[in-house]
């Protein structure tokens, strides 16, 4: 994970070659950059706030030991999301995560649509923000379509509410647009 300036953070996501990059061109925690060195490594895992690797709903049970099991086989990081924003069971889990130690990064799901506004996203993420078992919030924009100008306005809203916690970004490529984000 590097910070790349203004609050927002990038993460790798697993990918090696991304790392390094970051590496080289950021740092890391460690303070120390270049080719050689390595980072140091996390496995983040994705977890939707109300199910598995399923789309019908999980018992609150299960997910929660699924959570305690991938943190005692190691994963250290979780990203947790409702693409409806339902804050209820992200937190839920958030605090299972947390009591295992792991770091969790609550996320709002971008969508372009007229309810999905900044001051939308600004009250979802001061629910996820004002929670202690929330260590980050996480800009994830799936569709790719999260361009530039957006972010412009987005973002410094989303710090002014973070209560100082960091705020990540993440964009899948599905479209080919999402590189315009990072630029």
């Amino acid at each position: 994970v590097g910070d790349v300036g203004a609050g927002l953070v990038v993460e790798a996501n697993g990918d090696l070659h991304a790392q390094r990059l970051v590496e080289r061109d950021v740092g890391h925690a460690g303070g120390e950059t270049g080719a050689g060195r390595a980072l140091p490594a996390h496995v983040r895992a994705g977890l939707r706030g109300n199910a598995l690797v399923t789309f019908s709903i999980s018992p609150k049970a299960l997910m929660d030991l699924w959570v305690r099991r991938l943190c005692a086989h190691g994963v250290r990081s979780f990203w947790i999301y409702d693409v409806l924003l339902g804050t209820d069971n992200m937190l839920r889990l958030a605090k299972v995560a947390k009591e295992a130690n792991a770091h969790v990064a609550g996320a709002i799901m971008f969508a372009l649509s007229p309810v999905h506004t900044d001051q939308y996203f600004v009250d979802k993420a001061k629910i996820l923000a004002a929670d202690p078992n929330v260590d980050s919030i996480l800009l994830y924009d799936t569709a790719g379509v999260l361009e530039r100008e957006r972010l412009k306005t987005l973002v410094p809203a989303l710090k002014k509410i973070a209560n100082g916690k960091p705020i990540e970004m993440h964009s899948n490529n599905l479209l080919g647009m999402s590189a315009n984000a990072y630029l």
